[in-house]
């Protein structure tokens, strides 16, 4: 083949890649073998969109029907010889529940204290354990951000009295008392709450190391809890 040959075949072979559409026309590369044109790209989502939540709104929450709580406070027993060991220091661990539809909820926990003083003469290191369960049930205001909450029910009682003196020997005391409780709740966030407790006892009378105590009692704890 002469050389005047070979350069013709090249033009024309330059020629027709000219003349091929360009990508991205209507019959270019990606354009749709039916329509002759390029498929739509959905268009990304704007921030609107992206954000599927709203921030907290304590005026807007909603009432959790679950607590869990832990109380820090002061107990005062009421009647027999207790000395300067009527005021001792309350730490507790409280819960509640109460379910949807349900006419009252379920109340309980634990209650430590813990005071040292005189009892019937004798210095003397005294603690108590308490563990309680009853009823209840709480009332949400301002939209769930403040909540009243009430229960009683029934208690278990234990007293250790540990005296200082070697010659006696620690002394203890059991009962069961009858509770109740209320107290005013406040949201601080999501899923957080502070608030105080006053509760009250009726309970017997009893011996330890050899003075008459009683069991009634009155209380005031601050709370710190969660709920959900």
């Amino acid at each position: 083949m002469s050389a005047r040959a070979l350069s013709v075949l090249w033009l024309s072979l330059a020629a027709g890649c000219m003349a091929l559409p360009e990508s991205g026309s209507p019959t270019g590369r990606g354009a749709s073998p039916l329509t002759g044109s390029a498929p739509r790209i959905a268009a990304a989502p704007g921030p609107a969109a992206a954000q599927d939540y709203a921030p907290f709104d304590p005026f807007g929450a909603e009432y959790r029907d679950m607590r869990l709580a832990t109380e820090v406070g002061t107990r005062r027993w009421q009647n027999g010889a207790w000395g300067n060991l009527d005021t001792p220091s309350v730490l507790g661990l409280s819960g509640s529940q109460e379910p949807p539809g349900w006419l009252l909820g379920l109340d309980g926990g634990l209650l430590y204290t813990w005071d040292s003083g005189t009892l019937n003469g004798t210095d003397t290191s005294l603690t108590t354990g308490e563990a309680y369960g009853g009823a209840m049930k709480s009332v949400a205001l301002l939209r769930g951000r403040l909540v009243l909450l009430a229960g009683a029910g029934a208690a278990v009682h234990y007293l250790e009295a540990d005296p200082d003196d070697p010659l006696l020997e620690h002394d203890r005391a059991y009962w069961t008392a009858g509770y109740a409780r209320a107290g005013v709740l406040l949201h601080v966030s999501d899923g957080f709450e502070l608030g105080v407790m006053a509760r009250g006892e009726r309970g017997p009378g009893f011996d330890v190391l050899g003075a008459h105590l009683d069991g009634d009692y009155e209380q005031l704890a601050f709370v710190l809890g969660a709920s959900w």
